[in-house]
């Protein structure tokens, strides 16, 4: 049993009122704790050669420096390397940082610029729960020349709490054990903060203040800052602190790497860090894309099944639909995708699947974009997906089988005899025709009227929906059905497709239909350059509980060489609980 949980948009019409009271709240909250505490002098001994970071909002990798709580919330493999470019002391300052998913590790060459000079060793972890809160913490050790010991090693903690996707909260603790340098021993030093979306992911403001263990509160330091990504890929920092310094920040992102600048300055205009940062991750995140007007391309075979219980599993190769209709979904809301071209080479789908593929498809096209669908040879089945399409076309040397609908059902009957076996069946009333498999050697009367009526009902629909796409009356359709089957030239007088193509004139046929320049990107290559979700708190979902194969008691299972899926009742129930007990599913 598989289980999926989906991102699902809520009717907020009625709140916004009490949103937006939220929204000035949560910020009249920040603004009154940075104004209200006096302007003091705060001794920053935890200096890190990385740009300034909230500590509500520390970023990627440079929440190791600034809140390793932040690690919690990355994805896949991160690499990035900094360099400070002071202008006296610190002056070749740099670090390098790597991370997979949780964890990062990180060395810093640091007092290059003083007598001595030190190594900074740093490893976090971090543990995030739904997306909402994330614990993390972070070890750092040192080694120095010149003086002192010549060694010291420190921990530092934080948290971060989401509850909402406009408001992150940020505590973060450093030198908790007291370490001893050749300075002399350095107390804990305390920062708490607060960053607010109002208007989503394009506009962060954030306020912290930072005060040593034992400090008065006036000798507490504060910094208030203010994030804004005009595009995708391009965002622009700003913060002052109550020392009249201001940071000015530029980063720019492709979808797998990023670079930055940073410059603090004093009141006077007096340059006090540059900071240049190179960063590379394995997960896409929103950035500038190396395509525009792309098309999609799907392909529609046997591996795209009900339900995929095969998902992570070693040379595992196929797609679940849901994948596809996702996949689907997320294209036609993408304004860097232009159309669709749906190749199709057979399909292991149900026909109520390829209606709800279909209807997607139509809805994919409701936003003003183009379907394309092509294939070497079509069956009934895969025409009538195909017909979802603006276009369709095929290869010449192709085949078109559409020739209306038959069922076909084995009977046991005559097996059993020969065998001796004499099967038992109880049924009340002469519908109830499922044994008459292995009681009956042909269809009782009840059973061919239901067959007949299931198939009229399925034939009806497909040429109803097949002339309306084709444009032609229902009646024109089901005479033009009952000639079939059709060679490709066949089907384009019979104006079922609009022309024939080899697979290399296929991009020349979508510039020709577009008047541009396209690009054709595969499904796989798509899905990972989708950027990773970076809002804060939850997402409301909807829960898919798959109920796929002979319903029995048990756990569920794939079946083995001999034998179909099975849906237990103990799997179906356990993820009906699991979803009844997530607070983010609203539905299932």
């Amino acid at each position: 049993m598989f289980w999926v949980i989906r991102g699902q948009h809520i009717d907020k019409k009625n709140t916004g009122g009490f949103i937006m009271s939220r929204y000035i709240g949560a910020l009249t909250l920040v603004v009154a704790l940075l104004w209200a505490i006096p302007s003091g002098k705060s001794e920053f001994l935890d200096y890190h050669p990385i740009a300034f970071r909230p500590v509500a909002e520390p970023g990627r990798l440079s929440s190791l420096y600034y809140n390793p709580a932040g690690l919690g919330f990355l994805r896949g493999a991160n690499f990035s390397y900094t360099h400070s470019h002071q202008p006296e002391l610190f002056s070749r300052d740099k670090s390098f940082t790597a991370g997979i998913g949780q964890l990062a590790f990180g060395v810093e060459d640091l007092g290059q610029g003083l007598p001595f000079d030190y190594r900074k060793f740093s490893i976090g972890l971090a543990e995030n729960y739904r997306q909402m809160i994330s614990c993390g913490v972070a070890y750092r050790w040192a080694r120095y020349s010149g003086v002192g010991p010549g060694k010291f090693h420190q921990w530092d903690a934080g948290v971060i709490v989401r509850p909402w996707k406009f408001l992150s909260i940020g505590f973060y603790g450093q030198n908790l054990n007291n370490p001893i340098t050749a300075l002399g021993a350095v107390v804990p030093k305390y920062t708490g903060g607060l960053s607010v979306r109002p208007f989503g992911n394009r506009l962060t403001l954030s306020g912290q203040l930072a005060f040593r263990d034992g400090d008065d509160l006036d000798a507490a330091s504060n910094t208030m800052g203010l994030e804004i990504q005009p595009i995708d890929g391009m965002t622009l920092g700003f913060e002052v602190n109550d020392h009249r310094q201001y940071g000015f920040a530029v980063r720019l992102n492709s979808l797998f790497a990023g670079s930055s600048g940073y410059n603090r300055i004093t009141k006077d205009g007096e340059t006090l860090e540059r900071v240049t940062e190179v960063e590379i991750n394995s997960s896409a995140r929103a950035g500038f894309r190396p395509y525009s007007r792309g098309f999609l391309k799907i392909v529609i075979d046997s591996d795209i099944v009900e339900e995929n219980r095969r998902r992570g599993k070693l040379f595992d190769k196929n797609h679940s639909l849901l994948d596809i209709l996702q996949l689907i979904d997320r294209a036609a809301n993408d304004k860097d995708i232009a159309g669709i071209l749906l190749e199709i080479r057979g399909m292991g789908l149900g026909m109520a699947s390829v209606q709800e593929l279909r209807n997607q498809l139509i809805d994919f096209r409701g936003k003003g974009k183009l379907v394309v669908a092509y294939g070497v040879g079509l069956s009934g089945r895969e025409y009538y997906l195909a017909t979802a399409a603006d276009k369709i076309f095929m290869m010449p040397t192709g085949y078109l089988d559409l020739s209306g609908m038959r069922a076909e059902v084995t009977f046991y009957k005559g097996l059993l005899d020969k065998l001796g076996i004499e099967a038992e069946i109880v049924a009340t009333g002469e519908y109830k025709s499922a044994g008459g498999i292995v009681t009956r050697k042909g269809m009782s009367d009840a059973f061919r009227e239901q067959v007949n009526e299931l198939l009229d009902e399925m034939y009806g629909q497909m040429t109803i929906d097949m002339a309306n796409a084709r444009e032609m009356p229902v009646s024109e359709m089901v005479f033009t059905i009952d000639r079939g089957p059709f060679t490709t030239s066949e089907a384009i007088s019979g104006k079922l497709i609009d022309g024939l193509l080899y697979q290399h004139q296929i991009e020349d046929e979508l510039r020709r239909l577009t008047a541009k320049r396209v690009k054709i990107l595969g499904a796989e290559y798509y899905t990972e350059t989708l950027p990773k979700r970076e809002s804060w708190g939850s997402v409301p979902a909807i829960a898919v509980v798959y109920a796929t194969g002979l319903i029995t008691a048990g756990k569920s299972s794939s079946g083995g060489l001999f034998e179909g899926m099975v849906c237990g009742g103990e799997t179906v129930a356990g993820a009906m609980k699991k979803a009844a007990d997530d607070s983010r599913v609203k539905a299932v």
